[in-house]
């Protein structure tokens, strides 16, 4: 009976939408951009969606199959274009974005070999057809109205020192030549 009361007392009522918040909020006071993008994420891929229909694609969030897995993209269109999605909130010493597409994939015999040879788990070049990256304007997170959004072909991606496989960052380069030029991008796929 009185391992009952305690666990009665135990008890706490708190509302985990105000959790949430609370969490992100002591994540952008640290500066862990890792823990903002896990923390987004999930918001991240609806944000993504809702900007897609407002350029006119018919989108909708990616089913797990039958064995209970999910795919390697987040979002699909009507005519089957496989969209990843990607929160990155990080900044560079030179104040660029940080645009990596490490995953959080465990190293598992499927994913040994070339996938694995950088010390992550890489993405190979067909597993997705564009990759869409959402970066807090003025990295203000919590502020969707100044996000940017960006759109890369994963072909664009291709690491020259393992082919066939994403690379871990997108270069500068790359990421200038697509800055802007999300709909565009998107639309044309």
């Amino acid at each position: 009976m009185v391992a009952l009361h305690l666990r009665k007392r135990e008890k706490m009522k708190l509302s985990i939408v105000d959790l949430l918040i609370r969490s992100l909020e002591e994540k952008i006071e640290e500066g862990s951009a890792r823990d903002i993008g896990k923390i987004l994420q999930f918001a991240n891929e609806i944000y993504v969606r809702e900007y897609l229909t407002s350029i006119g694609m018919n989108v909708a969030k990616c089913e797990e199959d039958e064995m209970g897995n999910e795919p390697s993209w987040d979002i699909e269109s009507d005519t089957g274009l496989r969209i990843q999605a990607k929160f990155r909130g990080g900044v560079s010493a030179s104040g660029r974005p940080k645009l990596h597409t490490e995953n959080t994939r465990r190293l598992s015999k499927k994913n040994q070999g070339a996938g694995g040879k950088s010390g992550h788990v890489a993405y190979s070049i067909d597993e997705f057809d564009i990759i869409v990256f959402t970066i807090p304007g003025d990295y203000n997170t919590l502020d969707t109205e100044n996000w940017e959004v960006l759109a890369i072909p994963a072909s664009e991606l291709e690491d020259p020192n393992n082919p066939g496989y994403i690379g871990k960052n997108v270069s500068a380069p790359v990421m200038d030549s697509y800055r802007g030029r999300a709909e565009e991008v998107l639309l044309g796929l």
